[in-house]
This record gives structure tokens, C-alpha cells and sequence, in this order.
């Protein structure tokens, strides 16, 4: 990109920042940091000879670092899986001749960022409750409740002690940007190490013993911990990249959202959703809402755990009857709920590419592992003894030799897929690349027409007292937000001619 590209970027940031206080800190912070990192961003995706980039997501528990055990490490346990959801972290996966895995954290502009997002939602929470405080007095202002009563002394002095009834209340009108930083910087404040230390620093560890060593890294829940890249020794991954997320669901909010920025970096993503609770709702609003938005080309999508699957069938006698049939019904499942997301959702494009890479695959990385370790003679661990025992109880004809836990286990399957996708690699990093300089330039019109919308709104709520000036201000915003949305389509017409 040009050096017109630097000045564009610079008249609309200080634009924006001119009348930051008339719309929320939050949507100047994402503006700012997506146009600082798309230039790297683009040029990172139009190099030549890069590397493919594979997502893998899902819900927590779905079982995706067990499947990347088995699909990229023949079933050792190289990934540790996370004890507790708290305890996962984002990892980018690589090929490198010496295993080594690093872990990066925030820099301190970042942080600094964060910490500002963080007090936006201490102002949010206190307007909000003294909100809640007045309408609880217009309705009976003889009455206020215990738990009000003893807040409206506290009301000067942040942070407040309000019930978890009452913060879950008022926080539903929060924005998840606001509380994603707000939880970062809690975690951050109960730290006993001097986090602050490490900002802006990687530190990189050398792998020995990888099952052993990776677990105090994969397993980093330190609020400042951005995410940890492991570079590994294993042909499988040449040519790839492989980035295993937390999960859909995750419990740390800001975990989430940085997921779906790295996944935004993606060619192709993998969706792993859980035989039991096979496509939900949030999974396939996911994949609609977020996934290409971001310009994610491919979805894969995988039913996990297939051996619960297997042991749900309450009428099949024996194990092919069972396999056919389970295949059948989570096929059909697929396919129904998707169909119903067509009739009622604006995502007609996004769902429609989806449906077009049905049927799913089924894998259970469990029966991979009890296959490898019937190659090796080696005993299976508790859980896996109790799956087999389990299968060999419901199906009078499953057998536990290795050629029947290799099929059942889908793993073989995959690989073909993984294959034929690296195959087309090409192909897929071309296709990105023809529509990457659009698809950012239209995550920042959205970004602006959301300041646009707030701006309104705060008009049409301005207080008779200050009318006229705020107004004279907004005025005066809107008119800069016009011309900054032309800037970012001038320049980005101007890119599309330049990476032509």
C-alpha cells in the first residue's frame, strides 16, 4: 500500500479522536487497531509462498485438542488438554526442525487500551445503576430494597458492591467489549507476579519432552498472555499453519474475542461440534455471524466424539447397523437445522456455502488412541478402557482389534480431506486474496456507520441545557464521518488496483 494509505489512516484516527467523547471509547480502540494491523495484514496474505492457515474451533469440551493429537501427532499427547476451560489458551501451530514454543504477550500500547475500555465499563456500570437507582425510587420511593439502599452510600466510590442478580442486570446492556477488559484487567489486579514486567516481551522455551514441557504453556491462563505459537518437528504440518482456539463458548469473554480476530487471519476452519449436541444454534450462528465476516473461505464441519454417538443408539443390535444409522441421523440433523437458519436468518449467503459442504465427517480421536496403542501393546488409560467395555456391552459384533477402532475412529478420513485442501492450496490463498482488500474495507465502514448510529442516538437524547452546542457537535461529527467513509473507500479502491 501507498503512503497515501499512512496519511488516510492518520487524518481519519485524529478525526475520530477530535470528538472521541461524543461516542464510546470502544469504537475508536477496535477502529484504531484494525486499521494499524490491516496493512501488515493484507501484505502478510498477499505474500507469495505463504503459509495455508487452518482454524479449528468449537465449543470447549469439544475435543479439539484431542483431534489435533490424533489427526497431526498419531494420537500422542503432545497438546495438553486443558483441565478446566479457564485453563486453555490460543495456539498457533507450526513446522519448525526444532520444537520450541513461545509465548507472546500484550504490548503496552494494548494494555493501555484495555485499561481504558476497562474504566469505560466502570462509567457505563455506575450511569446504568444510578439509572436502576431511580427507577427503583419513581416506583416506591418509601421502599428501595436492602440492597439498593446500602449501594446509594457507596455510590461515589467506585467500584461498587452490587448482588450478582442486580451487576448481571445492568451488564446485559454493556457492550462484550467493555466486559472482555474489564474481566482482563480483574485478572490482571489479582495476579501475584508483577505482570506489567512482561508486557510487550515473548518468551520462548526450548521443548524437550513435548507432552511434558508444553504443559505450563498451552495451559498459560495470565491475563496478559496474547497467545502461544509452537513451532514443532512434524512433516505433517509443512506448509501450514494451525491455530487450536479455547473455544465458541469460552467463559473468559476476552479470550473469545481475541479468537475471533485470529480467525480472521484464516483460510480454512475446521468446526468441531459435539456429536451429543450435535450443530447447535450458537454453532451455527457462529459460523454465519463471525467466521465470514472475517473472510474465512472454507468450513469443514466435523461431528466430535462419535463414539458417544455410537453408544446413543438405544435400538441398533450390532456396530455397523449402529454406525450406518447414528451417520444417518446426525447427517439429517445437520442438514434440518441448518435449513430452518436459512428461513429465518440474513446470513442466506453464508448458510447456503455451509450447506454446501455437507455432509460433516465424524471422527473419535479416543478410538484412534485405543488403535495406536493396540499397534504398540500397550494398556489403555481408564477412560478409554470404559468406552471399549461400554461399545463391546451395546453391539454383541464390535470387536476392539485395531482395524475396527481405525474405522470407527475417522481419523484416516480426515487426513484425505487435509490433503486434498494443502492440494488446493493455492487455489484457496487466491481466492482470499481476491476479495481481503473488500472484506477489511467493509469491517471499517461498519465500525464508522456503528459511531454513525450512536451519534444519533446520543442527538436525540441531549438535554434541553447543553442542546445546542452538543448539537453544533454532532453536526459537526456526522459531516466528518462522512468524509472519513469516503477516505476509506477511496483508499481502498485504490489498494485493490495496487495488490492487482
Amino acid at each position: 500500500m501507498s503512503e497515501k494509505y499512512e496519511v488516510v489512516v492518520n487524518n481519519v484516527l485524529s478525526g475520530l479522536k477530535q470528538y472521541e467523547d461524543l461516542y464510546s471509547k470502544e469504537y475508536y480502540l477496535e477502529f484504531e487497531a484494525k486499521i494499524a494491523n490491516m496493512k501488515e495484514r493484507i501484505q502478510e496474505s498477499l505474500k507469495e509462498g505463504r503459509m495455508l492457515r487452518i482454524g479449528i474451533v468449537g465449543e470447549v469440551k469439544a475435543g479439539k485438542s484431542s483431534f489435533l493429537n490424533a489427526l497431526i501427532f498419531d494420537g500422542e499427547d503432545v497438546l495438553p488438554k486443558a483441565s478446566t476451560p479457564m485453563t486453555a489458551a490460543l495456539t498457533k501451530i507450526s513446522y519448525s526442525k526444532e520444537s520450541i514454543a513461545k509465548v507472546v504477550f500484550y504490548r503496552e500500547r494494548e494494555w493501555q487500551n484495555i485499561e481504558q475500555l476497562s474504566m469505560e465499563y466502570d462509567e457505563k456500570l455506575k450511569k446504568l445503576y444510578k439509572e436502576y437507582i431511580s427507577k427503583k425510587q419513581s416506583k416506591n420511593p418509601f421502599n428501595i430494597k436492602k440492597d439498593v439502599r446500602e449501594q446509594k452510600k457507596e455510590d461515589e466510590n467506585m467500584p461498587f458492591r452490587l448482588t450478582n442478580d442486580i451487576k448481571k442486570k445492568l451488564e446485559e446492556k454493556i457492550p462484550m467489549k467493555l466486559k472482555s477488559c474489564k474481566e482482563l484487567t480483574e485478572l490482571f489486579n489479582k495476579s501475584k507476579v508483577n505482570l506489567r514486567s512482561y508486557l510487550g516481551k515473548t518468551e520462548e522455551i526450548h521443548i524437550n519432552n513435548m507432552g511434558r514441557d508444553l504443559q505450563n504453556y498451552i495451559g498459560a491462563d495470565t491475563a496478559i498472555v496474547q497467545h502461544v505459537e509452537l513451532r514443532v518437528d512434524n512433516d505433517n504440518l509443512k506448509g501450514i499453519e494451525i491455530v487450536d482456539t479455547p473455544g465458541l463458548n469460552d467463559p473468559i469473554i476476552s479470550r473469545g474475542e481475541r479468537t475471533k480476530q485470529f480467525l480472521g487471519e484464516c483460510d480454512v476452519v475446521f468446526l468441531l461440534s459435539y456429536t451429543a449436541q450435535f450443530l447447535t444454534q450458537e454453532d451455527i450462528s457462529f459460523m454465519c455471524d463471525s467466521l465470514p465476516r472475517e473472510g474465512v473461505k472454507e468450513i469443514r464441519i466435523i461431528g466430535s466424539k462419535f463414539d458417544s454417538g455410537l453408544l446413543d443408539d438405544n435400538r441398533s443390535k450390532d456396530i455397523k447397523t449402529a454406525y450406518s444409522s447414528s451417520v444417518a441421523i446426525y447427517n439429517n440433523q445437520a442438514a434440518e437445522n441448518i435449513r430452518k437458519s436459512l428461513i429465518s436468518s440474513f446470513h442466506k449467503d453464508a448458510l447456503e456455502k455451509i450447506s454446501s459442504s455437507l455432509p460433516p465427517s465424524y471422527v473419535s480421536s479416543i478410538l484412534y488412541s485405543c488403535s495406536k496403542k493396540k499397534d504398540k501393546g500397550m494398556k489403555y488409560s481408564e477412560d478409554e478402557k470404559h468406552i471399549i467395555e461400554q461399545l463391546k456391552f451395546h453391539f454383541s459384533d464390535f470387536t476392539d482389534d485395531r482395524q475396527t477402532l481405525l474405522s470407527l475412529s475417522g481419523i484416516n478420513e480426515i487426513r484425505k480431506k487435509m490433503k486434498e485442501i494443502i492440494d488446493r492450496k493455492k487455489e484457496i490463498i487466491e481466492d482470499k486474496n481476491r476479495t481481503i482488500v473488500s472484506d477489511n474495507k467493509t469491517v471499517l465502514l461498519g465500525i464508522l456507520e456503528d459511531i454513525n448510529i450512536q451519534v444519533l442516538d446520543n442527538k436525540r437524547q441531549t438535554e434541553v441545557a447543553d442542546k445546542e452546542q452538543l448539537e453544533n457537535n454532532l453536526h459537526r461529527l456526522q459531516d466528518k464521518l462522512n468524509r472519513m467513509r469516503r477516505e476509506v473507500k477511496n483508499i481502498f479502491e485504490a489498494t485493490a488496483v495496487e495488490a492487482a
